[in-house]
């Protein structure tokens, strides 16, 4: 038992100064919804950074939400600022965001204006990327992030709907229950109407869509998640079917991901549906940035972080870039390659068969020798924590026209008895044990070859089915020699 107060008492903690790093803020503007807003700063922000906004779910706060969703700490990872609006006792008693009501679902009324106010007095105080701004949220929430691309799809990017409704699925508290009961039914091109009819003069693209919804939910029922596919594919000119389906998503059995592209090929819209969840978020407690939350009866440890799958889907994990040469000689040695280098991580890297590391292996930078193969370099970073990165990889092309002959004035190379013989003789070369000859076809592909020594030669035996322009290659004491070569 003590060890277990310990362990709780660790956890409040956490938690609360996790709480503790939202800012309020009583000045963001005229305020026509009569909400609360917090924010959270990250340590390193971008120059410019992105905005999330996060919202709550019904009976929670937005410190709670804070906690529950881990987007603080995806923040500081990854450098952008999170409001947290709150709603007010006064305004609805379960604290729910009222997504069902007129006068707070419209552009430029109520809450949503109240929320789009919180955007703009962060883009008034920090140094902010107003092409990347994004919104989420659980629940009431959820509702009203369909409220915000709808009113807002000037200032917004892209959401995340976790177990919400579409926009304007209701218009009062009775319909707001049949619309959370799932049975609110349109067409995509009625939904789409629904939420052109708030801002009419529009003319740009609409946001994004990711959703996130549990198929146990009988709070907000599935149905909602095919109804919020629908309504932002229409937005998008683009069918409801989806053009990709993953069953056992990234290995979690339970969750299945869809992807609906526009005409055009892009991604629009995104589903996830996780099998054995009910009304909450999707978290994955732990280290690594992919993952976390702590769970409760809003967030459930279903080994998928819902909040890292949507910072991924808002584009704003930052993946590393492997930096060196894009085009090489076959054969080619010393060449270097990095990636920015993060302290306390240890770096695995790997190629094709036919690459050597001379150096490096386990840092941010490696020297290798190339073989004759194009192809990929890759390399896996481990964190501090014991997290494994996905790899990173760069593509390498082997470019046979670059195997050019250099001038040698000591060295010759002769073929006996004929052009056509597989045979050729190396000399000028004073140690003719100390050498390693190698041939290579314009492909930079390795021709097997003997060679003997015979009064102060080499005498190199070719394969003899393989004919043409061929490059031998001579390594004496360390210093090579490149030579082009005809075999008929």
């Amino acid at each position: 038992m003590r060890k277990l107060s310990v362990s709780v008492a660790a956890l409040f903690f956490a938690a609360f100064s996790q709480a503790q790093s939202l800012t309020p803020v009583s000045n963001f503007g005229t305020n026509p919804g009569n909400l609360t807003m917090y924010y959270h700063a990250p340590a390193q922000p971008l120059t410019p950074a992105p905005i999330v906004v996060a919202m709550h779910g019904c009976t929670q706060t937005a410190t709670q939400y804070a906690t529950d969703s881990d987007w603080n700490k995806l923040a500081n990872l990854y450098g952008f600022y999170v409001i947290f609006p709150e709603q007010k006792a006064a305004n609805n008693s379960s604290s729910c965001f009222n997504w069902f009501l007129p006068g707070d679902q419209e552009r430029g009324q109520g809450e949503a204006a109240s929320i789009n106010q919180m955007v703009q007095y962060l883009r008034n105080s920090f140094n902010v990327d107003t092409s990347r701004i994004f919104v989420t949220g659980l629940s009431a929430g959820g509702s009203m992030t369909s409220i915000m691309l709808a009113a807002y799809p000037d200032v917004f990017s892209a959401g995340a709907v976790m177990s919400g409704c579409p926009y304007k699925s209701a218009t009062n508290s009775g319909e707001a229950w049949s619309a959370m009961g799932g049975t609110v039914n349109k067409t995509p091109s009625e939904w789409a109407a629904l939420a052109v009819s708030t801002f009419p003069t529009f003319q740009g693209t609409y946001p994004k869509l990711a959703v996130f919804q549990g198929l146990a939910d009988n709070t907000v029922y599935p149905v909602n998640m095919t109804e919020l596919a629908e309504q932002f594919t229409a937005l998008h000119n683009a069918d409801a079917t989806a053009d990709e389906v993953i069953s056992s998503y990234q290995g979690i059995a339970n969750v299945t991901y869809s992807k609906f592209n526009d005409n055009t090929g892009n991604c629009v819209v995104e589903t996830y549906s996780i099998a054995t969840m009910g009304h909450a978020i999707s978290i994955n407690p732990g280290l690594c940035p992919w993952q976390g939350g702590v769970a409760n009866i809003f967030a459930s440890d279903k080994d998928f972080f819902s909040s890292w799958y949507a910072l991924r889907f808002f584009d704003l994990f930052i993946s590393k870039v492997i930096s060196g040469p894009d085009t090489i000689a076959s054969m080619q040695e010393g060449l270097t390659f990095s990636v920015e280098n993060t302290a306390g991580s240890t770096y695995s890297w790997d190629g094709p068969p036919d690459i050597s590391v001379v150096s490096g292996d386990g840092t941010n930078e490696v020297v290798v020798n190339w073989g004759y193969s194009s192809g990929e370099i890759e390399v896996s970073e481990t964190n501090a924590d014991g997290c494994t990165f996905p790899l990173v990889t760069k593509h390498v092309f082997v470019d046979p026209s670059l195997q050019m002959p250099l001038v040698s004035n000591d060295l010759k190379i002769s073929v006996f008895p004929s052009v056509f013989s597989d045979v050729f003789y190396v000399s000028g070369i004073a140690n003719t044990e100390n050498v390693v000859i190698e041939i290579f076809d314009v492909l930079g592909k390795n021709i097997p070859a003997e060679v003997s020594h015979a009064g102060g030669v080499n005498v190199v035996h070719a394969a003899g089915n393989a004919h043409g322009i061929c490059i031998v290659r001579i390594r004496d004491n360390q210093e090579i020699h490149t030579f082009r070569l005809i075999r008929k």
